[in-house]
């Protein structure tokens, strides 16, 4: 990480405000093989270039396009600033305030969205929906964090806590999200079932 982070710092030199890594990797939740390196990169101004060739090029914003941006990506913004490690630069997203309408608009847009590819998903063939719910399963943390943010509940870093948060709120088994957290897919049917069924729950909650 360390060399992808030099990299970056060198090529944008006076350009660069900061410089952030968020995701699994900045909480101690990465999974080696599956996860990968999420940076998220400030710039005072930006010029495209074809110079920087890393495995895992940042996310771009100028300051301006963050505040402009606060409104469209809020879930994003709130996950980079309260669980995202700074690698270089000035905290910038200290300073930014997030609105819990916006928050609430884009939770139940992602909710639906995920929920309808899931029922895709369940159509397809059987040795993808393991992989598919896993990947679910890790994307919605920062789904789930904000809306343990809009409720005024306890919100942990980690995913397995966050999981944890959730499942007290909602009053639904913590064991499904175990198995999920230690990709046990030995009962596939029982997991398909009650994930859906959860996702379906948030849905209708949060619509």
């Amino acid at each position: 990480m360390e060399k992808i982070r030099d990299t970056i710092v060198k090529h944008y030199k006076d350009e660069i405000i900061s410089l952030y890594l968020y995701g699994s990797r900045a909480v101690g939740d990465e999974v080696e093989g599956i996860s990968d390196y999420n940076f998220f990169l400030v710039l005072k101004n930006y010029k495209p270039s074809k110079a920087l060739s890393i495995n895992y090029p940042p996310f771009i914003f100028t300051i301006e396009e963050i505040y402009k941006s606060l409104d469209t990506f809020p879930i994003e913004l709130l996950d980079i600033k309260e669980r995202g490690r700074l690698l270089f630069g000035n905290d910038v997203l200290r300073e930014i305030s997030i609105n819990d309408g916006n928050l609430k608009m884009q939770i139940e847009r992602e909710l639906k969205e995920k929920l309808i590819n899931f029922r895709r998903v369940l159509n397809s063939f059987n040795e993808n929906i393991p992989i598919f719910i896993y990947h679910t399963y890790k994307s919605l943390t920062s789904i789930l964090r904000a809306i343990l943010h809009i409720e005024n509940l306890n919100k942990p870093l980690r995913r397995s806590l966050i999981y944890y948060e959730i499942s007290k709120f909602l009053k639904i088994n913590y064991n499904l999200f175990l198995k999920l957290e230690e990709r046990n897919f030995s009962n596939l049917d029982e997991i398909v079932e009650n994930f859906y069924n959860f996702l379906d729950m948030l849905c209708n909650k949060y619509s």
